[in-house]
C-alpha cells in the first residue's frame, strides 16, 4: 500500500522488541507494517476517523487505503473530519507546534460521532 496506518502495537515489551528487531534498519515499524492484509480479514464493525488536517496521518493517503482494505467489510465506516488535527480538535494548520495552544480537548463533533457509532453498531437487530 505505501502508506503508514497506525496502529498500536499489543503484547509483551519482550513481543514488541521482538517485532522491532525484524524491522529492516532505517524503517520504523509503522512503514515497514502493512495493516492491509489484517484490514481485510476483519468482518466486524471498525470506526476509522481522520482529521482533515491531521499531518502525522495524512488523510489523503490513508482514507483511500483504509477504504480499499475496509471494502468487503459492510460494517466498517471511514470518514475524513474537516478542520481537526491529529487529536480531533478544531485546528488552522494542523500542525503539532497547535497542540497546546488549542483550549479543547477534542471536538465535540468527534465524541457524537463516536457516541452515534457505537449506539448504531450495538444495536439490537
Amino acid at each position: 500500500m505505501g502508506v503508514s496506518l497506525e496502529l498500536p502495537l499489543r503484547g509483551s515489551t519482550s513481543d514488541r522488541r521482538r517485532l522491532a528487531s525484524r524491522v529492516p534498519e532505517g524503517k520504523s515499524i509503522r512503514a515497514w507494517s502493512d495493516p492491509a492484509p489484517t484490514l481485510r480479514t476483519l468482518h466486524i464493525p471498525i470506526l476509522a476517523l481522520i482529521g482533515e488536517k491531521d499531518l502525522q496521518v495524512p488523510p489523503d493517503q490513508n482514507i483511500p487505503a483504509l477504504r480499499a482494505a475496509l471494502a468487503s467489510d459492510p460494517k466498517a465506516t471511514v470518514a475524513e473530519l474537516p478542520g481537526l488535527n491529529h487529536l480531533f480538535q478544531m485546528a488552522v494548520t494542523g500542525g503539532v507546534g497547535e497542540y497546546g495552544e488549542i483550549a479543547e480537548t477534542m471536538a465535540p463533533s468527534v465524541l457524537a460521532r463516536v457516541t452515534d457509532w457505537i449506539l448504531a453498531a450495538t444495536k439490537s437487530t
